[in-house]
């Protein structure tokens, strides 16, 4: 497996127009899906923590501590992808001091830089993070934290004044000192002049093209079950529906007396048993 991938080596792979990978990664399991698929960029989402692995409606309901856990595993097992945490709604927007003091925990916990959503007020909280040396990236077009205000589930930037927004904002984060942006259900050609007039780097989410690479939800991509399916889903595997008939097999062996068979049983010596018997005063 190749070295951990640095900022540097993300930055470098952007100028080379390299497409940068990215994936959602929980739980050892999770983890060592993503690292063995050599995924660039590792991300414990507060969506996902929230919706897929809680089965919330949300992101709102995922908390600090919640992303900590996960990232605790991500930071001791992920040998070569950049860990990219989220802060979670609440983390951050209180004030700078809270917003850095959030996001050293996060860094301490094991990411490699941590991601906010938004524009507006979340460049001030970005250039507070990057005075202190922790990178950011940004989140733009569909903010899961935001879902209220945005309504609903929807594109992002599909009218004038909203692609125009899309774009200040970016360049707001990029001169505060963010290396990035997630860009989320932003149609194709507002994105390519964002990843134009931008140096960051842009990485797409849900139906967003025309960036230096794209985020999937891992567990989205295999076919596990989800609360309720994001737009723009896709899925190349069906692992649920071979899970639950893997299960079924093994219940029918169980019910049928067919398992565990002797390879599957321990065994206790004959004269430790007759011991044993003699201990319970069994005859």
């Amino acid at each position: 497996m190749s070295e951990k991938l640095t900022l540097r080596d993300l930055k470098t792979m952007q100028r080379a127009g390299e497409p940068i990978t990215a994936a959602t990664a929980y739980d050892y399991a999770s983890i060592h899906l993503v690292e063995e698929a050599e995924i660039d960029i590792l991300v414990p989402s507060d969506w996902g923590i929230a919706t897929t692995l809680f089965g919330q409606r949300t992101a709102l309901q995922a908390t600090l501590d919640h992303v900590v856990f996960y990232l605790k595993a991500l930071g001791r097992l992920a040998q070569r992808g950049f860990v990219l945490a989220p802060m979670p709604f609440g983390s951050y927007e209180v004030s700078n001091e809270e917003a850095v003091a959030n996001a050293a925990l996060l860094m301490k916990a094991g990411a490699d830089s941590v991601k906010l959503e938004g524009g507006g007020l979340v460049a001030e909280r970005v250039r507070a993070l990057s005075e202190m040396g922790i990178p950011c990236a940004g989140h733009l077009g569909y903010t899961p934290q935001q879902i209220r205000r945005l309504g609903g589930e929807r594109a992002v930037g599909d009218v004038a004044g909203e692609a125009a927004a899309l774009l200040r904002d970016a360049q707001a984060l990029e001169e505060a000192g963010a290396w990035g942006v997630v860009l989320q259900h932003v149609p194709e050609r507002v994105a390519r002049i964002i990843t134009d007039r931008t140096a960051l780097i842009t990485i797409g989410a849900g139906g967003t093209r025309g960036c230096d690479g794209h985020m999937v939800l891992t567990h989205d991509l295999v076919g596990w079950p989800q609360c309720e399916r994001p737009l723009f889903s896709v899925q190349y595997a069906e692992f649920f529906e071979r899970a639950v008939a893997a299960l079924n097999r093994h219940c029918a062996e169980v019910q049928a007396l067919e398992f565990p068979t002797e390879e599957h049983t321990f065994h206790i010596p004959e004269d430790e048993f007759e011991k044993f018997l003699d201990e319970i005063g069994e005859e």
